[in-house]
């Protein structure tokens, strides 16, 4: 009985965190679709405001990141735009090695 409610109790935490991790990840897309129509109206200032909100959501998203480097470009803020695009790069070869070592495991 104590084992079948430990169970029960386990599966429900695990169903609440599935179900946080996907709010977070709707909340990142929704940020980035977003920035994306701002960023193609040419409002660029809003446009940095919502990648930067989708990285508060998800600091690992090169597409938010990658984003960011087009909008503060435009901005004329190239050395922000730099160090986006390069935090970007550096995150997706680190996937990509980690996806490459597992491979090999």
């Amino acid at each position: 009985m104590m084992r079948m409610l430990q169970k029960r109790y386990i599966g429900l935490v695990l169903l609440l965190l599935m179900a946080v991790t996907a709010s977070a990840q709707k909340a990142e897309r929704d940020f980035i679709r977003k920035g994306n129509r701002f960023f193609k109206d040419s409002v660029y200032v809003n446009a940095e405001v919502n990648y930067r909100k989708a990285l508060e959501v998800n600091p690992q998203s090169t597409v938010s990141m990658f984003n960011l480097g087009n909008t503060l470009a435009q901005q004329n803020k190239l050395q922000e735009a730099m160090e986006q695009y390069v935090a970007a790069t550096k995150m997706e070869k680190n996937r990509n090695v980690c996806l490459c070592f597992a491979t090999w495991v």
